[in-house]
């Protein structure tokens, strides 16, 4: 888990590996971002493969690791050099945050004991 604070008056946006993460947690933060138009979210066996197939995913939260839920970020890796970061969907109530800027780090940054 990592912590963000941005130098002005952002809100502490804090970030976790949650390979597990809820199918309806998932749509809800689709639904939220606004990808839910684009994404299958009346599918929830779709949206748990979805998740099962990625890499990493990654979540933002605001102020502590059971904040409310904020965004998730998925991405595709061979585990050496290379992330392909698949979606970013951040909650509309989120948006100017920074908290995509933060997951996008948070996918890149290296993980020990990974393939």
């Amino acid at each position: 888990m990592s912590e963000t604070r941005a130098h002005d008056r952002r809100p502490r946006i804090v970030t976790a590996t949650e390979p597990d993460l809820d199918a309806d947690k998932f749509r809800r933060v689709l639904v939220e971002s606004g990808l839910g138009a684009q994404r299958p979210v009346d599918d929830p066996g779709r949206l748990r493969r979805m998740i099962d197939g990625a890499d990493l995913v990654v979540t933002a939260r605001l102020d502590a690791a059971d904040g409310p839920f904020l965004d998730v970020a998925r991405g595709i890796s061979d585990g050496a050099w290379a992330c392909y970061l698949a979606e970013v969907a951040v909650s509309e109530s989120a948006h100017g945050l920074g908290v995509g800027r933060t997951e996008a780090r948070a996918l890149a940054a290296p993980r020990p004991g990974r393939r």
